[in-house]
């Protein structure tokens, strides 16, 4: 395989400097015509390709967005599709950084602000604090957060309305005349599952029902606990609503091995509209996040960061919502873009909860 011709080569041909190739690159005047002509010759000749992140770099032009990423689980591709397609309408690169879900990503912090690379950050996050996160925003880098925990942050992030998402499960399986509905947590740890759980409350207040704290389930790793927990129950639940599509993919599972039917024995609400990771005899009622709109929103609030001239697609100030829950917000241009928005959700109704409607989307309200 013919390896790729370097800018050295080019100038090594054409009989000329780097630094005279890269005045050609950058359509720089200050170039003899016949000399531009003969390296232009050249570089059609050699097919050659510039490196057009050491062209930024090498004149301080940093066009460049770092992207930090968890482990790439099975909806970052379509986050990442939303933002690459803003990215490259706008002439800028991505520089992707990537962390193991379970580790702490303070190392690939501190090589962002070595390498100084980036002119912003998008960084999701998804088991841990992000508070060194919130450190490098304050050291002047523009950081713009992928909020799937829901974390409680002072600073510019993206994420969805979970309790609401989880009402709308919750008023659906209720809608079927379900009374006793369970909520099956796959982690007591991050803050979005709560609010999820916070949000299957409501629904059941406002529909005159008081939560029983025997119905909140808790994920140790074993669906099968959780179902025997129910078996136990003297009056156990006709429905769940589950904090997201792979628990309740497993619970589906579990439950047809000890002969449960899904719908017809219990129902089944997921969350976030992700492709099964098995073939399941089941077709999932589940809650759909926006993935490609997280990362488009995302993306558009970063640019509007490093260029106030920027102006986004649409205006996502209309799901902009208060840092503090008590305070109220207002959706003025002059907070755009050191905000915090909150995208809805919609419910995408198939077979699991008993609805013979298919992709039926209830819209948040």
């Amino acid at each position: 395989m013919a390896k790729k011709p370097t800018i050295r080569y080019i100038a090594h041909l054409a009989g000329v400097s780097k630094s005279t190739v890269s005045r050609v690159l950058n359509n720089s005047a200050n170039v003899d015509p016949i000399t531009r002509e003969r390296i232009q010759h050249v570089i059609a000749e050699q097919n050659f390709v510039p490196d057009l992140t050491a062209m930024h770099l090498a004149r301080g032009d940093r066009r460049l967005i770092g992207m930090l990423l968890p482990a790439l689980w099975s909806f970052m591709p379509e986050i990442i599709r939303g933002i690459a397609g803003v990215v490259e309408e706008n002439g800028y690169e991505i520089i992707l950084y990537s962390s193991a879900g379970h580790k702490d990503f303070r190392s690939v912090i501190d090589r962002v602000l070595t390498t100084n690379f980036t002119s912003g950050l998008l960084a999701s996050i998804h088991t841990h604090s992000p508070q060194h996160l919130i450190t490098l925003a304050r050291s002047g880098l523009p950081v713009v957060i992928i909020n799937l925990t829901a974390h409680r942050l002072d600073s510019p992030w993206v994420s969805v309305n979970n309790a609401g998402g989880a009402s709308l499960a919750t008023r659906h399986l209720l809608s079927l005349g379900h009374e006793r509905i369970a909520f099956l947590f796959p982690s007591p740890d991050l803050p979005c599952f709560h609010d999820r759980y916070h949000g299957y409350c409501q629904a059941l207040r406002e529909a005159g029902i008081e939560p029983d704290p025997m119905l909140a389930l808790y994920d140790d790793g074993s669906a099968v606990k959780c179902l025997q927990e129910i078996q136990a129950m003297s009056t156990p639940p006709t429905a769940i609503v589950v904090g997201n599509d792979y628990l309740a993919y497993s619970v589906i599972m579990e439950m047809g091995k000890l002969g449960w039917r899904v719908p017809e024995d219990i129902a089944i609400v997921g969350f976030d509209d992700v492709i099964p990771p098995y073939q399941s005899p089941v077709v999932l009622t589940t809650v759909r996040q926006p993935f490609y709109e997280i990362g488009q929103c995302a993306v558009e609030m970063l640019l509007s960061l490093l260029d106030p001239r920027f102006e986004p697609s649409r205006n996502w100030l209309e799901f902009a919502v208060p840092s503090d829950p008590n305070q109220q917000t207002s959706p003025d241009r002059h907070v755009w873009p050191s905000c915090q928005i909150q995208l809805p959700l919609t419910l995408t109704v198939r077979n699991s909860c008993g609805s013979g409607r298919s992709s039926l989307d209830w819209n948040l309200v």
